[in-house]
């Protein structure tokens, strides 16, 4: 009777392995994930039915065989160079590669290779586990590319806004030198033209192409692209930016009032 007992209790044991066995073969075939082991020396000696898919070739034909037997030499550098940083630090790695089906299907594998014992000589294998993350990429990269759009959007709405302004700023001058060179050649038509009276006027246009050309430059400083880091007077800025945005809001009906003291200088990097 113990006799019996005890060949039950293996035959049951042995049962229970073999349905545990089963069972993790059927949960590692049905993901979508590339699963697959090896051995110390790199050879294979375990993979789910993705990974089938992926070599374009049965277990049977890939275990005992290593990256170099399967895929080009390129590829396989690529995955020894990996196995061999993971056996060395002896800790999980996850990196991405992109990767080509037998079918010429390009992916990107987000890949989890793991250290583990696959026998009892306490040789530490490999464990990997590949995800399919392309999709998730090209998502990224277009996000990326609407908000690299977006910002170049906003950049030419202000850079309208800017010219809009940099408009309302010139009028004056120029309303001045059309009126300075408009009274110069009426009193010469005249001869009227006195030398006090072309001095002050050839004066007053220097003066006023002098405030478009500083126009200019603070526009030309406001959309370059690299901007290096210096100290300037904060009031400076502040001046500058009223310059050039007066008119707008005056032609807004907006009154602003500036009670800013000019006189103390205020040092900021910019």
């Amino acid at each position: 009777a113990g006799y019996i007992e005890k060949m039950y209790q293996k035959k049951l044991q042995f049962e229970i392995v073999n349905a545990n066995s089963i069972l993790l073969n059927t949960v590692i075939d049905s993901t979508d994930d590339l699963i697959f082991y090896k051995d110390v020396d790199f050879k294979y000696i375990g993979v789910n039915r993705e990974f089938e898919n992926f070599v374009g070739k049965k277990a049977k034909d890939i275990i005992g065989k290593d990256d170099f037997d399967l895929f080009d030499k390129e590829t396989a550098s690529l995955f020894r160079e990996m196995d061999i940083k993971m056996l060395e630090s002896k800790e999980i790695r996850l990196n991405e590669e992109w990767v080509t089906y037998p079918n010429n299907k390009k992916v990107l594998l987000q890949t989890k290779k793991i250290p583990f014992d696959y026998d009892e000589t306490y040789n530490l294998g490999i464990l990997g586990i590949s995800r399919d993350i392309t999709e998730v990429h090209l998502a990224k990269v277009k996000s990326k590319k609407q908000d690299k759009q977006l910002f170049e959007a906003e950049k030419m709405a202000q850079m309208g806004e800017m010219i809009g302004n940099i408009a309302h700023q010139w009028r004056q001058p120029l309303s001045a030198i059309s009126v300075a060179a408009s009274g110069i050649k009426l009193h010469k038509e005249h001869g009227i033209l006195s030398d006090e009276l072309l001095n002050n006027s050839i004066d007053g246009i220097v003066r006023n192409t002098k405030l478009l050309s500083e126009t200019i430059n603070d526009f030309r400083d406001f959309i370059k692209e690299e901007k290096k880091l210096e100290k300037v007077i904060l009031q400076n800025i502040v001046r500058k930016v009223l310059d050039i945005t007066g008119s707008s809001l005056t032609n807004n009906n907006i009154k602003l009032i500036d009670d800013i003291d000019y006189n103390k200088a205020i040092e900021i990097s910019t």
